[in-house]
């Protein structure tokens, strides 16, 4: 059971001072400076992201498995390569992320 003190102490925690509303004041539109952002297009730039994501990681499936087969018919010659595997794979993998992930340019296109 609440107390006098003790629900006035909650009660004029929960309101703001001057004020009638128990939630903070909201910027009018004008004062906003957040983009718009709806749930259809959240959807859509998640969909974007999962497909070039998949697309970066078929790429660095198959730069790896080039890799392993080159290190394979190299075997008989018996050259050890200079990095490790996960030095290998990561390389692959920028590589692959250069190839299937479009880089997105800010500002305006120039015609050559």
């Amino acid at each position: 059971m609440l107390s006098e003190s003790s629900f006035g102490v909650a009660f004029s925690s929960f309101f703001l001072p001057n004020s009638y509303f128990p939630f903070p004041h909201m910027p009018s539109p004008e004062e906003n400076s957040d983009a718009v952002v709806s749930p259809f297009n959240d959807m859509q730039e998640n969909v974007r992201r999962f497909n070039e994501d998949e697309a970066v990681w078929r790429c660095f499936k198959r730069k790896r498995a080039l890799r392993k087969r080159l290190l394979r018919l190299l075997g008989p010659l018996n050259s050890k390569p200079p990095l490790t595997k996960k030095q290998l794979d990561d390389l692959d993998w920028l590589a692959a992320e250069r190839e299937a992930r479009p880089v997105r340019a800010i500002g305006t296109w120039i015609a050559p």
